[in-house]
Protein backbone atom coordinates (compact mmCIF):
# COMPACT_ATOMS: atom_id res chain seq x y z
CA UNK A 1 0.00 0.00 0.00
CA UNK A 2 2.80 2.43 0.93
CA UNK A 3 4.61 1.59 -2.31
CA UNK A 4 1.43 2.31 -4.29
CA UNK A 5 1.02 5.70 -2.58
CA UNK A 6 4.66 6.63 -3.18
CA UNK A 7 4.39 5.68 -6.84
CA UNK A 8 1.15 7.66 -7.14
CA UNK A 9 2.74 10.77 -5.61
CA UNK A 10 5.79 10.41 -7.85
CA UNK A 11 3.57 10.13 -10.92
CA UNK A 12 1.55 13.21 -9.93
CA UNK A 13 4.72 15.19 -9.24
CA UNK A 14 6.12 14.29 -12.65
CA UNK A 15 2.88 15.25 -14.37
CA UNK A 16 2.38 18.58 -12.61
CA UNK A 17 5.96 19.76 -12.13
CA UNK A 18 6.77 21.04 -15.64
CA UNK A 19 3.39 22.72 -16.03
CA UNK A 20 4.33 25.27 -13.38
CA UNK A 21 8.06 25.45 -14.01
CA UNK A 22 9.27 28.97 -13.45
CA UNK A 23 5.80 30.14 -12.45
CA UNK A 24 5.06 31.04 -16.08
CA UNK A 25 1.50 32.16 -16.76
CA UNK A 26 -0.14 34.17 -19.52
CA UNK A 27 -0.53 37.34 -17.43
CA UNK A 28 1.70 40.21 -18.52
CA UNK A 29 3.48 41.36 -21.66
CA UNK A 30 5.11 39.12 -24.26
CA UNK A 31 7.28 40.39 -27.16
CA UNK A 32 7.15 38.80 -30.60
CA UNK A 33 10.38 37.11 -31.69
CA UNK A 34 9.17 35.34 -34.86
CA UNK A 35 6.16 35.24 -37.17
CA UNK A 36 5.19 33.91 -40.57
CA UNK A 37 3.49 37.29 -41.19
CA UNK A 38 6.83 39.12 -41.21
CA UNK A 39 9.29 40.42 -38.67
CA UNK A 40 8.05 42.98 -36.15
CA UNK A 41 10.59 44.02 -33.51
CA UNK A 42 8.01 46.19 -31.72
CA UNK A 43 5.02 43.80 -31.73
CA UNK A 44 3.81 42.70 -28.31
CA UNK A 45 0.75 41.19 -26.67
CA UNK A 46 -0.54 41.80 -23.17
CA UNK A 47 -2.64 39.28 -21.25
CA UNK A 48 -4.86 40.29 -18.31
CA UNK A 49 -7.13 38.14 -16.16
CA UNK A 50 -10.56 39.18 -14.93
CA UNK A 51 -11.82 36.11 -13.10
CA UNK A 52 -11.92 33.29 -15.65
CA UNK A 53 -11.81 35.72 -18.59
CA UNK A 54 -8.45 36.36 -20.20
CA UNK A 55 -8.17 39.47 -22.36
CA UNK A 56 -5.44 39.70 -24.98
CA UNK A 57 -4.46 43.07 -26.47
CA UNK A 58 -1.85 43.41 -29.19
CA UNK A 59 -0.11 46.67 -29.95
CA UNK A 60 -0.46 46.04 -33.69
CA UNK A 61 -4.25 46.25 -33.83
CA UNK A 62 -6.04 43.16 -32.58
CA UNK A 63 -7.88 42.08 -29.43
CA UNK A 64 -9.24 38.78 -28.20
CA UNK A 65 -10.94 37.22 -25.18
CA UNK A 66 -10.62 33.68 -23.86
CA UNK A 67 -13.17 32.24 -21.43
CA UNK A 68 -12.83 29.69 -18.63
CA UNK A 69 -9.06 30.06 -18.31
CA UNK A 70 -7.33 29.66 -14.95
CA UNK A 71 -4.19 31.55 -13.99
CA UNK A 72 -2.25 28.28 -14.00
CA UNK A 73 -3.35 27.34 -17.53
CA UNK A 74 -0.66 26.75 -20.13
CA UNK A 75 -2.99 26.83 -23.16
CA UNK A 76 -6.02 28.85 -24.20
CA UNK A 77 -8.14 29.63 -27.23
CA UNK A 78 -9.77 32.99 -27.87
CA UNK A 79 -12.09 34.79 -30.27
CA UNK A 80 -11.20 38.26 -31.44
CA UNK A 81 -10.99 40.78 -34.23
CA UNK A 82 -8.56 43.13 -35.90
CA UNK A 83 -9.16 46.88 -35.51
CA UNK A 84 -10.74 48.97 -38.27
CA UNK A 85 -7.31 50.50 -38.93
CA UNK A 86 -5.44 47.21 -39.49
CA UNK A 87 -4.94 47.48 -43.25
CA UNK A 88 -5.98 44.44 -45.31
CA UNK A 89 -7.11 42.62 -42.13
CA UNK A 90 -9.26 45.54 -40.89
CA UNK A 91 -12.23 44.36 -38.77
CA UNK A 92 -11.52 40.70 -39.64
CA UNK A 93 -12.65 38.17 -37.02
CA UNK A 94 -10.32 35.40 -35.91
CA UNK A 95 -9.81 32.46 -33.59
CA UNK A 96 -6.46 32.31 -31.79
CA UNK A 97 -4.78 29.45 -29.97
CA UNK A 98 -2.06 30.12 -27.38
CA UNK A 99 0.29 27.71 -25.65
CA UNK A 100 3.16 28.30 -23.23
CA UNK A 101 6.06 25.90 -23.75
CA UNK A 102 9.03 26.39 -21.44
CA UNK A 103 9.51 30.19 -21.46
CA UNK A 104 7.92 30.88 -24.85
CA UNK A 105 4.38 31.65 -25.95
CA UNK A 106 3.25 30.10 -29.22
CA UNK A 107 0.26 31.54 -31.10
CA UNK A 108 -1.71 30.34 -34.08
CA UNK A 109 -4.36 32.72 -35.38
CA UNK A 110 -6.93 31.76 -38.02
CA UNK A 111 -8.23 34.98 -39.62
CA UNK A 112 -11.39 35.07 -41.74
CA UNK A 113 -10.58 37.55 -44.51
CA UNK A 114 -13.16 39.69 -46.32
CA UNK A 115 -13.09 37.40 -49.37
CA UNK A 116 -14.05 34.45 -47.13
CA UNK A 117 -10.64 32.78 -47.20
CA UNK A 118 -8.78 31.89 -44.02
CA UNK A 119 -5.27 33.13 -43.28
CA UNK A 120 -3.13 31.32 -40.70
CA UNK A 121 -0.75 33.53 -38.73
CA UNK A 122 1.81 31.86 -36.47
CA UNK A 123 3.99 33.73 -34.00
CA UNK A 124 6.35 33.07 -31.11
CA UNK A 125 6.69 35.42 -28.14
CA UNK A 126 9.01 35.75 -25.15
CA UNK A 127 8.91 37.80 -21.98
CA UNK A 128 10.96 41.00 -22.16
CA UNK A 129 14.45 40.44 -20.84
CA UNK A 130 15.19 41.95 -17.47
CA UNK A 131 18.23 44.21 -17.17
CA UNK A 132 20.95 42.74 -15.00
CA UNK A 133 22.18 44.70 -11.99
Amino acid sequence: MVRYLLMSFAYIALQTGPAHAGGTSFEGTWHQIASNAGACRTCAVEFKFAGTLLSVNANNGWKATAQNVSESSRSASANGHWSKDAGHLAASPFRAFFEIVDSRLFMKMLVRKKDGSVMAIKAIFERPSQPTA
